[in-house]
């Protein structure tokens, strides 16, 4: 598969995943007992974003093996799942080290 199409079906995808984290679990009802209700949407919310990521780094492997190949502006933006994903999760790192 040429790598500008693969490129766009990554994003699409990342795009798609990191959308239905927050859709999901929006329409979900809450499961478990008294101590662990709702921890199931907090389940569906991760379960995405681990998909998500899986399509970042994906695409990461796509830019970082054929970016000759690939059109100039898609070099630049395929960069831009994975750093989301990183930003995210180094400010989700910050805040649990300073509730702690």
């Amino acid at each position: 598969m040429e790598p500008n199409r693969l490129a766009l079906i990554c994003i699409v995808a990342w795009v798609l995943a990191v959308v239905l984290s927050f859709v999901h679990p929006y329409y979900a009802s809450p499961a478990g007992g008294e101590v662990v209700m709702g921890v199931n949407l907090i389940a569906i919310w991760l379960g995405w974003q681990v998909g998500a990521l899986m399509f970042a780094v994906a695409l990461l492997i796509v830019r970082l093996t054929r970016a000759e190949e690939m059109w100039v502006p898609l070099r630049f933006l395929s960069f831009a799942p994975i750093g989301a994903t990183l930003l995210a999760g180094g400010a989700l790192l910050f805040v649990f080290v300073s509730a702690v």
